[in-house]
């Protein structure tokens, strides 16, 4: 078994105590919304296996039946695999 040395525990230590905000903590969780998209809404397929942000901002769903980009309001649909 291999075991940390001491610049490793201390690099550990240092690195268990700076916080990761994954959320802005200054805002409530409350304050999130949750959406969900459906085929109803222009996904190609309702199982979604892979999302994606491109360069531009869009967000792109990888389904069964083809991938989608989202710009925020609506799925534009590419392609049929």
């Amino acid at each position: 078994m291999r075991r940390l040395s001491i610049p490793g525990l201390c690099l550990l230590a240092l690195l268990a105590a700076v916080p990761a905000w994954a959320l802005d903590p200054a805002r409530r969780v409350d304050e999130y919304t949750l959406a969900h998209w459906t085929m109803e809404d222009g996904l190609p397929h309702n199982l979604v296996h892979t999302i994606s942000q491109d360069a531009e901002g869009y967000l792109w769903a990888g389904t069964w039946e083809g991938a989608a980009r989202f710009d925020g309001r609506r799925f534009t649909p590419y392609g049929h695999f």
